[in-house]
């Protein structure tokens, strides 16, 4: 279960950290993602093509993902921690592998509108130098997320590191 302060945490801006929740799982998920995506993707797993939200992503519920199937489908952590959250019961998803591959700009992983928990785990160090993963928080509040669409859709795309100035100083 979450504490109260997690749980309200998620419910105000939309996302919650949840340190050490898979301690005991960590490493074997590594070593189960890392083997899986490099199988895959064998022929292509170096091929670095940057194109949108760039990586290698693939599909973590089969009899050679066996760490990943157990926490989406049998882990009372996660399934506890959704309903929680949500104030009812959850049907989980299959869990997703994913080798990103450059900086993904701002999106939302709302999909089609469906009221879900994403849960990531993150397993390499990250930092504001490698890609640091960065919240709008409030954005998964619908009147929030129409008013950051409408910005999104008012800016010129950020090519370069002159475009970003540029588009700072437009912000200010």
């Amino acid at each position: 279960m979450l504490t109260t302060a997690q749980a309200s945490h998620f419910t105000t801006f939309g996302f919650a950290v949840l340190r050490g929740f898979l301690t005991d799982r960590a490493a074997a998920l590594r070593a189960e993602a890392d083997a899986a995506i490099r199988d895959a993707y064998a022929a292509t797993y170096d091929e670095r093509v940057i194109d949108g939200i760039s990586g290698h992503y693939l599909p973590m519920a089969a009899r050679l993902t066996p760490v990943s199937t157990s926490l989406t489908c049998d882990d009372p952590r996660f399934i506890d921690a959704a309903q929680q959250l949500l104030s009812g019961p959850v049907i989980p998803e299959c869990p997703e592998g994913v080798l990103y591959f450059a900086e993904a700009g701002w999106h939302t992983d709302d999909g089609i509108g469906v009221r879900g928990v994403k849960f990531a785990a993150y397993l390499d160090e990250l930092t504001a130098a490698n890609g640091a993963l960065r919240l709008v928080p409030g954005s998964h509040h619908p009147e929030q997320h129409a008013r950051l669409a409408a910005y999104q859709r008012r800016q010129p795309p950020v090519r370069t590191g002159a475009d970003e100035d540029r588009v700072r100083a437009l912000a200010r």
